[in-house]
């Protein structure tokens, strides 16, 4: 997730022309935190130096998600899509290979909004799609679901 904050962060500066608000403090704390145990699980203090080494893994992996997200958020936003045609979803590939692999997100309704879901590209091609952990309303609709979908043919470092 580090690699992916740095990436995604360094496609947004490009995309605003400006590294100002690069998040290069944030990261460093971030790295700082990832390789603390690097001096040695199970050594001096045994359970309670696990104990933090672990909370430093897991403060750092939040900090790499959230940086991820914020940068994700602000490229999704440049993306040109249309809500006439539906819901928009953007799907990113963070390797360096074109890339194929299922893809799960939570989508939520108004009431009577949404009987079920259609998904489609951006060439208005179905693609198939399953839904999980549905919940409804009283009126049958639905109120949210996770779908699942395989998402094809992702550009390296790039979206779909």
């Amino acid at each position: 997730m580090m690699t992916n904050a740095e990436k995604f962060s360094t496609i947004d500066a490009l995309l605003r022309g400006s590294f100002r608000n690069y998040p290069g403090e944030r990261l460093n704390k971030a790295w700082e935190s990832k390789i603390y145990p690097d001096h040695g699980w199970g050594g001096n203090g045994g359970e309670s130096t696990d104990a933090i080494f672990l909370s430093k893994f897991k403060e750092s992996l939040s900090e790499a998600n959230l940086i991820t997200s914020e940068a994700l958020n602000s490229i999704a936003s440049k993306i040109k899509t249309s809500t006439k045609k539906g819901i928009p979803v953007v799907v990113f590939n963070s390797l360096s290979w074109k890339r194929e692999d299922p893809v799960s997100f939570k989508i939520s309704f108004d009431q009577g909004k949404a009987l079920a879901i259609k998904l489609t590209d951006a060439a208005g091609k179905n693609i198939p799609v399953q839904l999980a952990d549905i919940e409804r309303y009283k009126d049958n609709s639905l109120k949210c679901a996770n779908a699942i979908f395989i998402a094809r043919e992702i550009p390296s470092i790039g979206y779909k």
